[in-house]
């Protein structure tokens, strides 16, 4: 869960704005699922509490959705009028503006912390602060669509499309805390159910500038277009979640991250 911050503005070269410039703010939320793979010490006898400190990594395969965080008009591209139609400029549709931004299919991260134990109502339950690193991507699209037809008898119209595309890789990392409830065992193994929270502070840069150029030579005379996009993601990025750890145990009894 991050906010990012957008704006998309089209240009004539030498000229004015071709479209409607535009500015916006969109939370993104990517639900995802997690995989990972956690080692975990003895109990630290020396330590209050008596931890086990844990190192881990995980896979995170991500639901992509795309969010227009900066658009005007529909933007989806031009729509000539139909053979023989005669239309006025605006009645082409499809003209407008877009700036998408969609997190990348996967990302991986690190983990290492101490794991608390200690019982209620002979219930076992860990409480797991750590230090989490996550490496994760965003695909930026740009996208203006305008079309000029100084005459609307003739079906002649300069369609200007401009597109561009990005990507940015994020590094961050920040505190992360989970609590488990341990809920059985089956054969050599220990489940537990689990909620977590955490959040991670950039350690890159978080603003992504895109740029496209378009040329015509044409009855209009000769024109160059610019587009040009930019996304920023906020300095923290949170993520929530829960699911099921399944654990060795060990022969003393007591059970490993």
């Amino acid at each position: 869960m991050q906010d990012a911050e957008g704006s998309v503005r089209g240009v004539e070269v030498g000229g004015g704005t071709i479209r409607p410039p535009d500015t916006g703010k969109n939370l993104l939320i990517t639900p995802h699922f997690k995989l990972g793979v956690t080692l975990a010490s003895p109990p630290l006898e020396w330590a209050p509490g008596g931890p086990s400190a844990f190192v881990g990594a995980e896979y995170l395969p991500m639901i992509t959705l795309d969010r227009n965080v900066a658009s005007e008009g529909s933007g989806t591209g031009l729509q000539p009028p139909p053979p023989g139609g005669f239309l006025i400029e605006a009645g082409i549709a499809g003209q407008g503006s877009r700036t998408i931004i969609s997190t990348d299919v996967s990302a991986y991260g690190l983990r290492g912390g101490l794991s608390f134990p200690f019982e209620i109502a002979g219930i076992g339950i860990r409480i797991n602060p750590a230090v989490s690193w996550v490496r994760y991507e965003y695909d930026i699209e740009g996208s203006i669509a305008r079309a000029i037809k100084p005459d609307p008898d003739d079906p002649f119209f300069r369609g200007i499309m401009l597109e561009a595309r990005g990507t940015r890789k994020l590094d961050a990392l920040g505190p992360a805390l989970s609590a488990e409830v341990e809920s059985g065992q089956i054969g050599p193994f220990l489940t537990s159910f689990y909620v977590e929270g955490s959040g991670h502070r950039m350690l890159t840069g978080q603003r992504t500038s895109l740029n496209a150029t378009q040329e015509f030579m044409d009855q209009l005379g000769n024109t160059t277009y610019q587009g040009q996009w930019s996304i920023e993601v906020e300095d923290w990025a949170y993520r929530f979640g829960l699911g099921v750890r399944v654990f060795l145990k060990d022969s003393r009894g007591d059970h490993q991250l």
